[in-house]
This record gives C-alpha cells, structure tokens and sequence, in this order.
C-alpha cells in the first residue's frame, strides 16, 4: 500500500482503494472480531466498486480535474492499460482510417477532457455527455436499463493530430505492455497509407493482413526461451 500512497491514484479507483485500505486496517487491528468491527467492515466495502453511488464518483472527479496535471509518464502508462490504435480498411479498397482511442467510465468524464487537454486534440464521446451532471447521469442510466457500460471516449481520428501530437508522443515515452506492438503496426499502416499502397491488390492484402492481427487478434508465441525454468 505503501507504493500507493506515495503516488496516488488519480481516477475514481481511488476511493476504492482508501476503501480498501481501511477494510485491511478493521482486519489488521482485529476490531472485524467484534460485532461492531464486522459491521463496520460490511459497511466499508458495501461501497466499493460498482456499489458506490455514481455522484460520489462524478464528484471526485470533478474535484480531481482541478487539482492535477497530467505527466507524460502518467499519460504513457494509463493508455498503456486503457488506449486503443486501431486501422480500418474499407471494403472498398480506396480509403481507410486511423484511430487512437481511450475508454472509461463516464463519471471519469472529467480526467477524459484532461487527456483531451494533454494532446490538444480530438473529441470525447458521446458529445451529449458534457461536464454537466445531469448530462452524465442521464447517459448512465439509459446504457443502465439497456444492460449496457456507460463508458466514455477520447478519440483521435484525423491524420494531422494523428501524425503531428500522438505518433511523436509515443514515439519519445514508448508504451511497455503489447500495446507497443499495436503502435508501431498502427503507425507502420499509416505509413502505407500515406505512399497509397493500398492502392494495389498486394498492397491492400498486405496492409489488411497486419491489421487483422493487431489487438485482441494478436497471438503470442512462446518458446522454451520464454519461460523461467525452476
């Protein structure tokens, strides 16, 4: 715990983890051996997660957007977790298109327009959700009664910004987990794009055979090598 106190979390989670925090604390001090300490516990963890009340986690933050600023580092690590490159070729054959998206739950809507702010660029999504609660909350509970997330999205999809603020961005604070792999094919594709290769059938089945393996369709293989033996 000690790691993350030191470097706070900056989304909703934190309230989770001070939950969760204090539940280990009951626990720790042996007051969950009482009546009153198992009550308490309950009541702690009653809150976290998805059983915390949507305000209080709109709340935050709000109360967050206004007291922080985004690092590179930070920005590197959370798209690491929650980013998304993506290229479409169309079916057609003479366009495609490129796009750099993060998600999150829409209470977090305010930390999203923080990342908009970082790169100075693109839109967040749905545009009828703005900074005002009752927008947000409105959105919540429509996808709610469709059984549906309410999630909420920055997104990049024009070339310029694209080429200009995110390829160059990565490029300086390099991505750690296989998301690494999805840029340098997603800014590779781009490339392609740029000279027209897709204009050419073995360019097009090319280009589609790289896209199709980005993401979740990415497999790995693993040799002997890769593995830590006993």
């Amino acid at each position: 715990m000690e790691g993350l106190d030191k470097y706070p979390l900056i989304t909703s989670k934190y309230l989770n983890y001070n939950n969760f925090k204090k539940a280990i604390f009951i626990i720790k001090s042996g007051e969950h051996l009482t009546k009153n300490g198992i009550k308490k516990l309950m009541e702690t963890i009653s809150l976290m997660n998805t059983k915390r009340p949507f305000k209080d986690k709109w709340d935050f933050s709000f109360n967050q957007s206004s007291k922080i600023r985004l690092h590179s580092e930070w920005v590197r690590t959370f798209v690491d977790g929650e980013g998304n490159f993506n290229f479409h070729i169309r079916k057609s054959g003479n366009s495609n298109n490129c796009t750099f998206s993060v998600y999150q739950n829409v209470h977090d809507y305010h930390l999203m327009n923080l990342l908009k702010q970082f790169f100075d660029c693109g839109k967040l999504y749905p545009l009828d959700v703005n900074d005002s609660f009752e927008s947000a909350e409105k959105y919540f509970i429509n996808r709610k009664k469709k059984g549906l997330n309410a999630i909420t999205s920055y997104v990049v999809n024009t070339r310029d910004p694209i080429k200009n603020k995110i390829i160059p961005f990565f490029n300086q604070y390099s991505l750690f987990t296989a998301k690494a792999l999805d840029f340098e094919d997603w800014k590779h594709l781009i490339h392609l794009s740029d000279i027209r290769y897709f204009k050419t059938i073995q360019g097009r089945n090319e280009m589609l055979s790289i896209s199709q393996k980005m993401n979740s369709r990415r497999i790995f293989e693993f040799t002997d090598l890769d593995i830590n033996s006993d």
